[in-house]
């Protein structure tokens, strides 16, 4: 208003600027405050997305290295723990003879399961119809549900060519997130193209090595003095390498490649394979090619690469003086190694056309002898432990292969 003073428009000029200039600031530091609250969001997302690659990384680990489908259960079950803290995870089969989910896996249940027909409950029901089920907490009273946990429960069915075969279930105290939910479909998708892949070479697996046996059962067949030879070979060899400690997977290999170590045979004319009289050295020459030509059988099937080393080397002696190659000590694969131990013992007590079977004890004694010439000390001296397991200290006592057959079954 006037009169006016000059020094107090001054004052509301000044008063004015510093305002306008505060409201500046403000609108900067809101907006800083916004992109860094963006910033951190991002950052939040990132970490979860980085999170979650990790751990589809992982699963794809898991399945790459996982070596039959009784270890992709157990890292099915491994994982989803690991991604769900579930307090009761459980894997159910489909028995199609029974047409009922069976338990295959369990892990946390204090409850035994019991089989749940296919399209009973709620549980039976969604697998029936393929669909996933997620029950809130406090509703698992009446569901027929594999845990008996009051926490929320969730079941994701487990399909091949769209044909139902399994579940995965799990229980937990609190809700399951939509992290936890998108990570444990990714899982159950992977470790089920794993478990297909298994299937379809077990199954291709199984067709081609059950020719392969009956190829071994007709060498059998024809010359009863090897009958179920190679089973028992085969058994006592897994009992020596159990001894040892060696790995599930080469139990496997030797399971197999036991039985059919002397196919070869078949490559051999009866006249040789077959005479009641002693061998001359020229048949006995015919007779020692019997490895190679068992490699040859087996050589196109690439998989058994490991067993067809067996076949070839099972003759060779630790000292180097065996055939066909004259390999020596650990040049010979150990598996073909501790094969040889237990075909030198079966041979040894087992009658052929041209001498009787030796005893027990004289077998015994010969191996305890043959170590580290003929024999590897490490696997001849494993063979020895397990006689003394089964108590067979005297000449009498004779290897008692319809139980060692029982035990090696659950080996």
């Amino acid at each position: 208003t006037k009169p006016f003073q000059v020094g107090h428009i001054e004052h509301i000029i000044t008063r004015t600027l510093k305002e306008k200039s505060l409201r500046q600031k403000n609108r900067f530091l809101e907006e800083e405050l916004r992109n860094k609250k963006k910033i951190e969001e991002l950052n939040v997302t990132l970490s979860n997305k980085i999170e979650e690659l990790s751990i589809l990384y992982s699963i794809g680990e898991m399945v790459c290295h996982s070596e039959n489908m009784e270890d992709l259960f157990d890292k099915m079950i491994e994982t989803a723990s690991a991604i769900t803290q579930g307090e009761e995870i459980s894997i159910l089969l489909v028995d199609r003879e029974t047409d009922a989910l069976i338990p295959k896996r369990v892990q946390g249940n204090r409850n035994r399961l019991y089989p749940i027909p296919l399209g009973d409950g709620m549980i039976g029901k969604a697998v029936l119809e393929k669909r996933s089920l997620l029950i809130p907490a406090g509703e698992l009273n009446h569901l027929g549900n594999p845990g008996k946990t009051n926490g929320t429960f969730l079941a994701l069915p487990m399909t091949i060519k769209d044909e139902v075969f399994g579940a995965l279930n799990i229980s937990k105290a609190s809700p399951f997130s939509d992290k936890e939910l998108h990570l444990l479909n990714n899982m159950v998708s992977k470790f089920t193209m794993a478990i297909e892949n298994h299937a379809l070479y077990e199954s291709i697996y199984e067709n081609l090595t059950d020719t392969l046996r009956s190829l071994v059962m007709a060498v059998e067949a024809k010359d009863l003095y090897t009958k179920d030879h190679s089973q028992r070979v085969t058994d006592l060899a897994i009992l020596i390498a159990n001894e040892m400690g060696r790995s599930r997977a080469e139990l496997e290999i030797l399971r197999f490649s036991g039985f059919i170590h002397d196919i070869g045979k078949i490559g051999i004319q009866d006249t040789v394979l077959l005479k009641p009289g002693r061998l001359t050295d020229a048949e006995w020459e015919i007779i020692r090619t019997h490895p190679v030509i068992g490699e040859n059988i087996v050589k196109p099937l690439k998989f058994l690469h490991e067993e067809r080393l067996i076949i070839r080397h099972h003759h060779e002696r630790f000292d180097g003086k065996g055939y066909p190659d004259g390999i020596k000590g650990e040049e010979i694969p150990l598996l073909a190694r501790i094969l040889a131990v237990a075909d030198t013992y079966d041979a040894m007590t087992s009658s052929r056309p041209y001498r009787t079977a030796k005893g027990h004890d004289f077998a015994v004694a010969e191996i305890l002898q043959s170590r580290s010439t003929q024999l590897d000390p490490v696997a001849a001296d494993a063979f020895l432990a397990c006689i003394q397991s089964y108590g067979m200290k005297k000449a009498a006592d004779r290897i008692p292969w319809q139980r060692i057959s029982s035990v090696v079954q659950n080996i």
